[in-house]
C-alpha cells in the first residue's frame, strides 16, 4: 500500500491568504464606522446632558429667586448673581462663576462645580419684552475644548458641540405689578 502525501501549494495558501484580507478588511471597515457613529453620538448626548444639567440648575435657582433681591450680571470677569429664598424663609446669595472652562455655583459657602463638562462659551444678556424684561441664556458644552486646536480638529469633532439657549423671566427683573395669575404661579413655585 502506497500513501501519498498531501499538501496545500504554494498557489493555494497566497490565494486563501488574499481572501481572507479581503474579508478582513471589508468586516473591518463595517465596524469601525459603527463604532466611529457609536462614540460620536455618544460624545455628543453627554455634551447635551451636561449643558442640560447647568440650564436645570440655573433655571431651579432663578424660579426661587427672591422678587425684592437685587441681581448683578458683569461679564469680566464673568459672575452672575441674586438672591433666593431658603425654606426658612432667608436670604441667600447665589453666585455662579464662568472662568471659562467650568461653572461654579457658590451658595454662601464654598464654591460647586455643577458640572464637569468644559463650557465653550456661558453668555446671560436682558432684553426688554414689552413691559417684561428677559434673561437670555446660552450655555455651549464641547467636551473636546482646548485637547486638540481648532485648526486641527475634523468637521465631525467640531459638529460635537452642544449649544442651548433659553429665555427665561426671573421674578427680580420684572419691575411692573403681577396679575392674580402671575401671584399665584410665583408664590406656587417658591
Amino acid at each position: 500500500m502506497v500513501f501519498r502525501k498531501r499538501a496545500f501549494t504554494l498557489i493555494e495558501v497566497i490565494s486563501l491568504f488574499i481572501i481572507v484580507t479581503m474579508v478582513m478588511g471589508v468586516l473591518y471597515k463595517i465596524f469601525s464606522g459603527t463604532w466611529m457613529n457609536f462614540f460620536k453620538t455618544q460624545t455628543k448626548l453627554t455634551n447635551l446632558r451636561s449643558a442640560c444639567l447647568l440650564l436645570e440648575y440655573l433655571k431651579h435657582d432663578i424660579r426661587l429667586s427672591d422678587r425684592t433681591g437685587d441681581y448683578k450680571l458683569a461679564t469680566q470677569p464673568w459672575d452672575f448673581n441674586f438672591s433666593i429664598r431658603d425654606s426658612k424663609g432667608n436670604l441667600k446669595k447665589v453666585i455662579y462663576d464662568f472662568d471659562g472652562k467650568v461653572i461654579k455655583r457658590n451658595e454662601g459657602g464654598g464654591a460647586k462645580i455643577i458640572s464637569q463638562a468644559k463650557v465653550a462659551k456661558f453668555d446671560m444678556a436682558t432684553t426688554a419684552i414689552g413691559s417684561q424684561t428677559c434673561l437670555n441664556i446660552i450655555i455651549e458644552v464641547d467636551a473636546e475644548k482646548g485637547e486638540v486646536a481648532e485648526a486641527n480638529r475634523t468637521n465631525s469633532s467640531k459638529g460635537n458641540k452642544m449649544t442651548l439657549s433659553a429665555s427665561l423671566f426671573p421674578p427680580f427683573l420684572q419691575k411692573s405689578s403681577m396679575d392674580k395669575e402671575e401671584e399665584y404661579w410665583y408664590n406656587a413655585r417658591k
